[in-house]
């Protein structure tokens, strides 16, 4: 895991992680994640808002991003807070694929639309990003 930014005894306003391919690191990142909100400040609406739409945009990419691939690509996420909420970047080398909904999933992307009051996806020179900017609720 990195941070960046200076350390002036409180979090840094900037998280950066180098998250591995797999569902099974998603708790850690989740707890890191909600650590370093906790750590700003940031009220528990706002970090549950937050964590949701790390959570969903990961889930994607590990998910789809590398499809069967035996040495999958990385995935980075950075978060940034601001005096208006939380801006997160989760980029992938991967693959994109239309999602699709069949009953029970492919509603990642309408919920991170739903919860944030920005959102965009990009696909581009070989990287997906899925950006968002969280509006602070409480």
């Amino acid at each position: 895991m990195t941070t960046t930014d200076t350390d002036r005894g409180a979090a840094p306003a900037e998280l950066a992680l180098a998250v591995p391919t797999t569902a099974a690191a998603l708790p850690d990142v989740r707890a890191t994640l909600d650590r370093w909100l906790t750590g700003l400040g940031v009220g528990t609406g706002t970090r549950q808002d937050v964590v949701l739409v790390v959570d969903e945009a990961l889930t994607n990419a590990i998910e789809h991003a590398y499809g069967d691939s035996p040495d999958p690509g990385p995935i980075s996420l950075t978060a940034v807070h601001d005096a208006g909420g939380v801006e997160v970047r989760v980029r992938d080398q991967g693959t994109w694929k239309q999602p699709t909904v069949d009953g029970v999933r492919g509603r990642g992307l309408a919920m991170i639309a739903a919860i944030a009051d920005r959102m965009d996806l990009s696909v581009a020179d070989g990287h997906t990003t899925v950006f968002a900017h969280v509006p602070h609720r409480d």
